[in-house]
This record gives structure tokens, sequence and C-alpha cells, in this order.
């Protein structure tokens, strides 16, 4: 009989999860302002090395938008490839490039970056990537080699 209400449980927590899902991608559709992809996995990037990445800013509304500024959520990394568009008009879609610099970063990152955008009547929009990856570190040996002198086989 227990086995039953587990199993019961087990099904809503699934069907509870996805639900939210669904709910969730369909929110972010139905967004004026949004990035493109909001979520970039930048894989394996080497400490000190900048990952580059593009994404798009969609303006679905009918007013063109000022960017403001990009704010990382907490590392500081984020370098411009290019120079930012000053404008995105409306019904279009921008292309910006940005990197990420492998700097201060845990081995495993997880970092959002909130674009802040505004229009000529003063609304603020704030759609928002997520960036992930690893960090490899290099191994650094001091010294570099080891003088082992002359070493006698068998002796």
């Amino acid at each position: 009989m227990s086995r039953h209400y587990i199993l019961i449980a087990l099904i809503g927590l699934i069907v509870g999860w996805s639900g939210s899902m669904l709910w969730r991608n369909i929110a972010l559709l139905s967004l004026p302002v949004k990035v493109q992809p909001y979520k970039v996995s930048l894989g394996e990037v080497v400490e000190g090395e900048i990952a580059s990445f593009t994404v798009q800013i969609v303006n679905g509304t009918d007013h063109p938008l000022k960017l403001v500024r990009v704010n990382p959520s907490s590392c500081g990394c984020l370098v411009e490839h290019r120079k930012l568009p000053e404008a995105i008009p409306p019904h279009s879609k921008v292309p910006v490039v940005l990197g990420l610099k492998a700097e201060n970063l845990p081995d495993r990152f997880r970092e959002h970056l909130t674009f802040i955008l505004t229009d000529s009547s003063g609304a603020t929009f704030n759609p928002t990537v997520v960036l992930t990856g690893k960090v490899v570190r290099e191994l650094v040996v001091n010294p570099a080699y080891l003088d082992f002198g002359t070493v006698v086989l068998g002796g």
C-alpha cells in the first residue's frame, strides 16, 4: 500500500516540475524585450583567457530602446569585444558580442549578465542571460626541473 503512495508522490513531483518549466518557457516567449539565447554554455575556458560569445537583444516593442549598461552578477570579468549598440530599433534583433575573462571564477561557474535597457518613456527592461562553464587551471611546477645528479641503476 505505501508503495502506491510513493509512486503517486513521485509522479506528482515530475508533473509539477515539468509543468513549471513549461510555464517558464512560455513566459520567456511572451516577453517584449529579451536576450536570445537566454542560456550560453562556454564549455571549458583556460584560466586567464577570454571566452567570446554572441547574444541577440530582441526588441518586440513599438519604441527604440537604449542600452544603458550590462551588469555581471558577481565577477566583474565582462569584456566588450565590439562597441555596444546605443539603440535597438523597434521589432528588431541586434547582435551583441561579449567576452568573459576566466579570472577569479570558481572551477564551475554560473554567471548572470543583466542588460539594462530603457525606452523614451522611461520604462526599464532587464533581460538576463546565464553563462555557464568550467575553468581549466594550468598546473605550475616550481622548480621546472629537478637534478638528481648521477643515478646508479641496480646498485
